[in-house]
């Protein structure tokens, strides 16, 4: 049952910056299960509480019922192997021994075969989670910022899935619940620790995009940028002029956008981001 036990989850989906520099908080999974004999005292209660515990885990990543069969199998077969190591005659204390390893083992399965299924099952939490946390952010910090909070919530929630034991907690929710909120302020954290000037610009950005777009000649002397910054709005392309036109001119969000032009609102972020950096070389 050897497995890749370094960093599993973490390079499924891209890490946000603070993850970047935290890796050692991150949890390696040992999933070496140590063999305890062909014929163990109580073989058939600890055949059971290895099937008891995949349904369980299935459950609540999956959210529905599941046999376990083939996975208490594959577990029981490296488990169940003659060895020259001495093994305790009592089931307690065999359990304390393979329980940890064979935890692992089940979750390094769910996240290399059902990552997907993992996290779709936790959309609709998740969601509630994030949009929960951005109605403390400034309007324009929430959007510039959302995909990277998507990506930080979904990630947080595998890690505490490695972290989870559900011998303890039977429901991952609560744990995940506060860990994703704390990472999600610790992302905000540390983009504004180093780069102090990133909550500045996410301010200048709306301003002076605003002002630029609804240039009003009878203010046009006062504006001392504004031929400057509508230069820099013609050098942008069609797509990007018209984004940020929509966003910043009939103050409508990522999501309205995306209904209006037919793209996701993931591609909206992405392609605003690419017009305001663009904005910025030109007018640099």
């Amino acid at each position: 049952m050897a497995t890749n036990k370094n960093n599993i989850a973490s390079t499924l989906i891209p890490q946000s910056n603070y993850r970047k520099y935290s890796n050692k908080q991150l949890n390696h999974l040992n999933t070496d299960i140590p063999p305890i004999g062909k014929t163990p005292p109580e073989k058939k209660q600890i055949i059971e509480e290895i099937k008891h515990m995949i349904i369980l885990i299935h459950e609540v990543v999956i959210k529905r019922s599941h046999s376990g069969n083939t996975l208490q199998k594959k577990i029981t077969q490296a488990l169940f192997q003659t060895t020259k190591e001495p093994v305790p005659i009592n089931h307690h204390d065999i359990w304390k021994i393979i329980q940890a390893p064979i935890l692992n083992v089940i979750k390094v399965h769910y996240l290399n075969h059902h990552i997907e299924s993992f996290l779709l099952a936790y959309e609709q939490q998740l969601g509630f989670l994030i949009n929960k946390y951005k109605r403390h952010l400034p309007q324009h910090v929430s959007y510039v910022e959302g995909d990277d909070l998507k990506t930080i919530a979904q990630l947080e929630l595998i890690e505490t899935f490695k972290a989870w034991n559900p011998t303890k907690n039977k429901d991952i929710w609560p744990l995940a619940y506060t860990r994703i909120n704390g990472a999600m302020k610790d992302h905000i954290r540390y983009i504004s620790k180093s780069d102090p000037t990133r909550f500045y610009d996410w301010v200048t950005d709306a301003a002076n995009l605003y002002l630029a777009i609804n240039d009003d000649n009878s203010h046009e002397s006062e504006i001392e940028n504004s031929s400057e910054l509508n230069r820099a709005l013609k050098e942008l392309n069609e797509k990007e002029r018209k984004i940020v036109t929509m966003y910043i001119n009939e103050d409508l969000t990522f999501s309205e956008i995306s209904k209006r032009i037919k793209l996701s609102e993931s591609q909206i972020s992405r392609i605003y981001k690419q017009a305001i950096k663009k904005i910025k070389s030109i007018l640099n």
